[in-house]
């Protein structure tokens, strides 16, 4: 055994080593990624606690946006601190028109939650023969005052 010892001590070791540091890896590899009980969005949404953003306020904010004859239909929904309004249009002749059509339902969200929640929109327009296809999206920061939206410019083909 003491022949043994001598002849591989040095391999013993680092094996030891090569060992412990492998056994410290995963113990800290299952506390990164294993944590439970920890909601995903972890402290960030602790200052929207106490504005909640509603069913009801979402059927309001569907039915102003409903009000205008080229919405075909809208959708809600919640995630984080992000409330994402997508508006379905029909009918509307520009993207600048298009713009106009998400001030309906901006308008019906209280400013609490405006002051507490981003928002942001998603207008899509199908193609006809008569309208464009529109594809835009913009958006309302907490500490921003008006909608901002993306560049609209369109490119060729050949640009890809």
């Amino acid at each position: 055994m003491k022949k043994f010892w001598r002849q591989y001590r040095i391999f013993i070791i680092l094996m030891g080593i090569v060992l412990l540091c492998m056994i410290a890896m995963g113990i800290f590899a299952i506390s990164l990624f294993f944590k439970s009980g920890k909601d995903k969005y972890g402290d960030r949404l602790n200052n929207v606690k106490d504005v909640k953003v509603t069913e009801k306020m979402k059927d309001t904010i569907i039915a102003e946006a409903n009000k205008d004859n080229n919405v075909l239909d809208t959708n809600v929904h919640v995630s984080g601190k992000i409330i994402y309004i997508t508006l379905y249009l029909d009918g509307v002749s520009s993207v600048l028109e298009a713009e106009g059509k998400a001030i309906n339902p901006l308008n019906a969200i209280s400013e609490d939650v405006q002051k507490k929640y981003d928002i942001q929109f998603i207008l899509i327009q199908e193609k006809t023969e008569k309208t464009p296809e529109i594809k835009i999206m913009g958006s309302k920061n907490v500490l921003g005052n008006g909608l901002v939206w993306n560049n609209n410019t369109e490119f060729s083909e050949s640009e890809e």
